[in-house]
């Protein structure tokens, strides 16, 4: 027999075959292809806003430390402006005390 019988059937099986290979991509490699293609688009977009998003969130990073450091230094000064008028206070009272104490010891003297 032959090994390779090449009759009229290979080409009936090539053309069923190309057929076959048009209508399956027409009807489900290019919609699928195509919905591969937009959730791609989709993916790069996305990713996008998320690298552009980075600017913003080091901008806010700097605008915390600065309203930080403001509050910081505004406690600070609050905080000197306290000890300094309850060391004027504890001096005038001090001075006060003294200033009875000479009058109570020259009024005893005399």
């Amino acid at each position: 027999g032959k090994v390779f019988g090449f009759n009229l059937t290979l080409p009936i099986i090539a053309s069923e075959f190309l057929l076959l290979m048009v209508i399956l991509d027409k009807t489900v490699f290019g919609p699928v292809g195509k919905a591969l293609d937009d959730r791609d688009a989709l993916i790069r977009s996305q990713l996008a806003a998320v690298g552009d998003n980075s600017t913003e969130v080091a901008n806010l990073i700097a605008e915390k430390e600065q309203v930080i450091s403001s509050a910081r230094a505004e406690v600070a000064k609050e905080v000197a402006s306290t000890k300094a008028k309850i060391d004027a206070d504890i001096a005038e009272a001090q001075a006060k005390a003294k200033a009875d104490v000479d009058k109570q010891i020259a009024a005893g003297l005399a």
